[in-house]
């Protein structure tokens, strides 16, 4: 398995059941997407961590640090 940013997010897609696919599926977005995003290459707008967050049922927000910035993008 590759380095991931958030393990926090993949330990909560395997608890589901889930891939990226799935994940991507739930959201509208591209597999690529959802793997750049989990595995750090690309950081999610502000709307995408919580459509993430939401999707994964993931109450609690993500630390404050470089890992789970967001861009300031929506």
């Amino acid at each position: 398995m590759s380095e991931h940013a958030c393990s926090h997010l993949v330990d909560a897609m395997n608890k589901k059941g889930w891939d990226y696919n799935k994940v991507a599926t739930e959201l509208g977005l591209s597999e690529d997407h959802i793997k750049d995003i989990f595995t750090g290459k690309t950081k999610p707008t502000p709307l995408e961590s919580n459509a993430i967050l939401g999707a994964l049922k993931i109450s609690e927000q993500p630390p404050h640090d470089g890992k789970h910035a967001t861009t300031g993008k929506s």
